[in-house]
């Protein structure tokens, strides 16, 4: 402490060397304001989950606001660098009081710094994207504004302090490193451990030591007498083209994890925290490549690059037919190459202290556009996750140009041999899968990609032979190699893009994800019957024609739960059932109903909704059901509470909740204040529950069975083996207050769950405190699978 009062006191006379303790309190308010960064982004994307469907576009929106939100703080710390050392101190501090004084008024007015009171609320059928950006503005803007700007404003302060040309990138690695080890022990400590409440009052205390860091940095600051510019004359000139590839590499970056987290997540394997994989490689590659320039070799990793491309590529053609971990495990790989060369030639074309702000905004404003070309725009004009081979061909059209403009680069520097291995590498994966017949486009496309083999291979050899005849000699042969392999390159991925179109009959994205109707061949080849997707998750399937139209199908034959909790409810042959479905699908449900029947679907995506009405004649169940038919559109928990506030209790007989065979478990949905409020909407004590739990990711027994016995419920296990449209079958968890499960029909099907068992320990999720990391970890350590 003494030698911290003695160094802000020399603040006042004229400049000395860095002290090593004067770095220790810039490198801790770095690091904080990154971890504090990203540590609000999860609590408060966990905190708006259930207000806004539980769907992973709620952790895509929240990146989209902290992009916007860093660009904004870059281009504050930009502007506040042209001013006198003195003064950009205390219009920081005077920023950062500004932002603890917010979050102590929402402390006092909220119970907690962070998370905003039931007052602020959406209505079940708000806008997603505007109502989470208006809660985010109104808890965490001006604090998170404050954080965005710590890191290259201090940066700046570290340059004119050590009177240095060079841009001190090591802190901009350590920044990363923060953002990393933030993002890293949220799910594997903080989230088990605390409570949101409790995670809330932990991060506000840990602002106030971050601004005690920052104002000890911002005094230290006022030592400063000169401006980078006046230590290197400004003689490091920032042309319009090396500004614009500052900014696409840094947008291509971006689009690159934001759209490889969509695919994977929605294509690949729709597994609960998976998201998070991608940002830390993103992260990752910061570090390495703001460490040390060194640390990014062009011979390594753009070979590197060149063979993840291939591989993605054949992972992309192969699809479903590809291992899940091994196109995971893929897919990675080349976003690390990626993000590797994006940012690797980045940190290449970085400028002296000088422009050391405006290369951070550009980087900022790079990334922003990548966020909002991924969340915002490609919703709009993509039916499908079209950005990413989008984003791989941008990042392979970068680099060559990079190249090509590049002199002292291998393209030109390079050994004969080289030309023709980098095409070769790039075209052998879709020439294999053409020889192997795997790809069945058609004609046309075959043909495509047989032209641009042959030309880019012959390409490659001219090249490689160029010094022989004389007429090689006169002639560049570069640029048309680059050309011809980036042809062949985008046809590649074209194709990959057609191949995902087959026998897709609609295709349709939005806020909640891809959904398409896809129309298949029965494996006795007898009719046809169409499929709803969302992902790659079948969402219900319904015959064309024949006596099988209106029968119920895969998650909801007679003999699986739905169907058993409905037909063997004990007053379903005595008078009209009340039914109640959260989630709609493609309306199966509506084949077992009855004229003399009621049931109220909760569906929050609205195209779901308009499918299952009978837009364009795909689905039939709910047109051509007598019952009487009700959808409420919106969250269902949302709705249901609602409904609960004006004393409309809905007296529901059967309960399904259908809502966990996505990509994403809509936790609110599945905890103890939840499965109260099915019991408040219940008839009675022979009223029934039935949760579907079939996932290919995470075992949701244990939690239902932690439910039951919290709630002295009587439940029963229901499996159904694979049908002619489900090859992992379907699980049910049926649950009663009362007698609603001791019907011959339930108790034959049925079998106990683990809350038969007294002394097995089962989790108790809360909305305050739930963690699906553990759950997972947890069944993988026991051997155990999500489906029969």
């Amino acid at each position: 402490m003494a030698a911290t009062m003695s160094t802000i006191a020399a603040a006042t006379e004229g400049p000395q060397p860095v002290t090593p303790v004067t770095k220790w309190i810039f490198g801790v308010a770095i690091f904080l304001s990154a971890f504090l960064l990203f540590q609000v982004q999860l609590i408060l994307g966990k905190f708006l989950l259930p207000w806004f469907g539980g769907t992973t576009a709620v952790w895509t929106t929240c990146m989209l606001f902290y992009q916007v939100v860093l660009l904004a703080g870059y281009a504050y710390a930009h502007g506040l660098a042209r001013l006198a050392p003195k003064i950009q101190g205390s219009v920081h501090l005077l920023l950062l009081l500004a932002g603890a004084s917010l979050l102590a008024w929402h402390a006092s007015r909220w119970g907690t710094p962070l998370l905003p009171n039931e007052a602020w609320e959406p209505a079940p059928d708000a806008a997603p994207v505007a109502g989470i950006l208006t809660l985010l503005v109104v808890s965490i803007g001006l604090p998170l504004f404050a954080l965005s700007a710590t890191a290259p404003l201090l940066q700046h302060w570290v340059a004119i302090l050590e009177q240095r040309k060079d841009a001190p990138l090591y802190l901009y690695a350590l920044s990363n490193a923060g953002s990393l080890l933030g993002l890293a022990t949220y799910p594997s400590v903080f989230e088990p451990l605390l409570r949101l409440r409790a995670q809330s009052a932990l991060w506000g205390a840990a602002f106030f030591l971050f601004l005690v860091c920052c104002g000890l940095s911002a005094i230290l600051s006022r030592r400063a007498r000169t401006t980078p510019h006046e230590i290197d004359g400004s003689k490091d000139k920032v042309g319009a083209a090396r500004a614009a590839l500052w900014f696409m590499l840094s947008a291509c970056g971006s689009l690159l994890l934001l759209s490889t987290t969509n695919h994977l997540t929605q294509d690949v394997a729709p597994v609960p925290l998976l998201w998070t994989l991608p940002l830390c490689i993103y992260l990752l590659s910061f570090i390495v490549v703001f460490h040390k320039e060194s640390w990014y070799p062009r011979g390594f990793y753009h070979p590197l690059f060149l063979l993840s491309s291939m591989a993605g590529l054949f992972a992309l053609l192969r699809g479903g037919e590809m291992p899940v971990l091994s196109q995971i495990l893929t897919l990675s790989i080349l976003l690390f190459a990626g993000c590797m060369v994006c940012h690797g030639e980045l940190v290449r074309l970085k400028p002296s202290s000088a422009h050391l702000t405006a290369f951070y905004l550009t980087i900022s404003a790079g990334g922003a556009a990548g966020g909002l070309f991924v969340s915002l725009i490609a919703p709009l004009v993509f039916p499908d996750y079209w950005e990413y081979p989008l984003g791989l061909f941008l990042a392979a059209t970068l680099l060559l140009v990079i190249l090509y403009q590049d002199r002292e680069s291998w393209m030109w520097q390079g050994k004969a041999w080289m030309a023709p291995a980098v095409f070769a590498g790039v075209l052998v994966m879709p020439a294999w899968e053409v020889l192997q017949g795997r790809i069945q486009s058609g004609g046309a496309g075959e043909a495509l990609l047989f032209v641009g083999l042959a030309g880019s291979l012959l390409s490659a050899f001219l090249w490689a032979t160029a010094p022989a005849p004389a007429w090689l000699r006169q002639r560049d042969w570069t640029a048309p190699a680059v050309a011809l392999a980036l042809t062949t390159f985008g046809l590649g991925l074209i194709l990959q893009v057609s191949l995902n179109l087959t026998n897709v009959v609609a295709q349709w994205r939005n806020f909640y994800g891809t959904l398409a109707v896809r129309e298949q061949l029965a494996s006795d080849r007898s009719y046809k019957y169409l499929e709803l997707l969302h992902g790659n998750t079948v969402h219900g399937v319904q015959a064309r024609s024949g006596p099988l139209v209106q029968a119920p199908t895969t998650y909801y034959t007679v003999n699986g739960g739905a169907g058993l909790a409905i037909m063997g409810h004990p007053q379903a042959t005595l008078r009209g059932l009340k039914v109640g479905t959260i989630g709609l699908g493609i309306g199966t449900l509506a084949a077992y109903a009855r004229p003399q029947d009621d049931y109220r679907f909760y569906e929050i995506n609205p195209k779901v909704i308009a499918l299952a009405a009978g837009e364009n004649g795909y689905f039939t169940y709910m047109s051509s059901s007598r019952a009487h038919m009700a959808v409420v559109p919106g969250d269902a928990r949302l709705s249901l509470e609602a409904e609960a506030r004006r004393s409309e209790l809905q007296q529901f007989d059967v309960l399904l909740v259908d809502a966990f065979n996505s990509d994403s478990v809509p936790v609110h949905l599945l905890t103890e204040e939840a499965m109260r409020l099915y019991l408040r909407h219940l008839r009675g004590p022979d009223s029934v529950i039935g949760v579907h739990i079939s996932n290919r990711s995470v075992d949701l027994e244990p939690v239902v069975a932690g439910l039951a016995r919290r709630l002295d419920l009587r439940s029963r296990l229901v499996l159904v083996g694979t049908n002619p449209y489900l090859s992992d079958g379907s699980r049910w968890v049926l649950l009663s207050p009362g007698r609603g499960l001791e019907t011959p029909a339930i108790l034959a099907a049925g079998r106990p769950t683990s809350a038969a068992d007294p002394s097995a320990p089962l989790p108790l999720w809360t909305d305050d405190h739930n963690n699906i990391l553990s759950l997972m970890l947890s069944a993988a350590a026991k051997g155990e699978a999500s489906h029969p």
